[in-house]
């Protein structure tokens, strides 16, 4: 069994009814739709340390774990309870393999950045200082051996930064701060959730006036957070146009696995409608 980056407790909303810990997987890297246990899916062996999968139960799952349980009841929460799922819903998106990806990606142009900066920096001091210039070309030197020899794999550098699940104070406060709709549905059509549970836009972050965020709660439930005034937490039941539009929003941002209630031939459609991203997620 490895660490969980999706939650067992999370993931049972969204399980066969009657079969709490049983839902189906799509794979969008093989195109399979399985059946599976939730102890098997949403995992790796060593995703996180062992101090680290202790304390996301510890600090962030055991104390929301209520919170999920009294919405999907259809009970209403306090602000505390709304502060303790904006950590949750923070950290999901720093845990998942989705964040890594990007991190790995962002890596060489942050390095690059990074180098430039430095040397922009080295020729201002220099100047303002009045150091020699035999000084400055030996720091710039120094700069390019550096360069030269971490190019080649700049996230090196940052493993920690790269593999931490934990989110940023401000991360959890614009995520509290937003106003919250539930959107629900009794079906034809349901909710589905994904190896990167928690959707938003990556170039625009979560602090702008048109950022929005999707987290889905329950195969009947998905949290809808905006910056525009309103009811915090007000329900409200989404039509099937706004359910596929929610699902399309989802699907796009995954990974690998889209995980659904039942199996349908639809998901495995809008599965295969998005390029799969390389996924360090290898266990269905």
């Amino acid at each position: 069994m490895g660490h969980h980056y999706a939650p067992r407790k999370y993931l049972r909303g969204f399980c066969e009814p009657g079969a709490e810990d049983w839902l189906w997987v799509y794979d969008r890297k093989y195109k399979q739709f399985k059946r599976k246990h939730v102890g098997g899916v949403a995992q790796e062996k060593g995703f996180y340390s062992e101090e680290d999968e202790a304390e996301l139960n510890r600090i962030v799952e055991t104390p929301a774990n209520p919170v999920l349980d009294k919405l999907r009841e259809g009970g209403s929460i306090s602000e505390a309870e709304r502060e303790t799922l904006s950590a949750y819903i923070a950290t999901t998106i720093y845990r998942v393999p989705y964040r890594r990806s990007r991190m790995l990606k962002a890596a060489p142009s942050l390095f690059e950045q990074t180098i430039e900066d430095r040397r922009q920096w080295i020729l201002r001091e220099g100047e303002r200082q009045k150091v020699a210039p035999e000084k400055v070309q030996r720091k710039l030197r120094q700069l390019d051996e550096f360069r030269d020899q971490h190019a080649g794999n700049p996230a090196a550098l940052i493993p920690d930064k790269i593999r931490t699940p934990w989110p940023s104070e401000l991360s959890c406060q614009l995520i509290f701060r937003m106003t919250w709709r539930l959107l629900t549905t009794s079906g034809p059509v349901f909710f589905l959730t994904t190896d990167n549970p928690a959707v938003f836009d990556w170039k625009r972050g979560l602090g702008q006036k048109d950022s929005e965020l999707l987290f889905p709660i329950s195969s009947s439930l998905l949290l809808h957070a905006r910056w525009q005034p309103g009811n915090q937490c007000e329900r409200i039941a989404a039509d099937e146009a706004c359910v596929n539009e929610m699902n399309q929003r989802m699907a796009a941002a995954s990974s690998r696995f889209l995980f659904y209630h039942s199996r349908e031939e639809w998901v495995m459609t809008l599965g295969d409608s998005f390029p799969c991203e390389p996924s360090m997620a290898s266990n269905a």
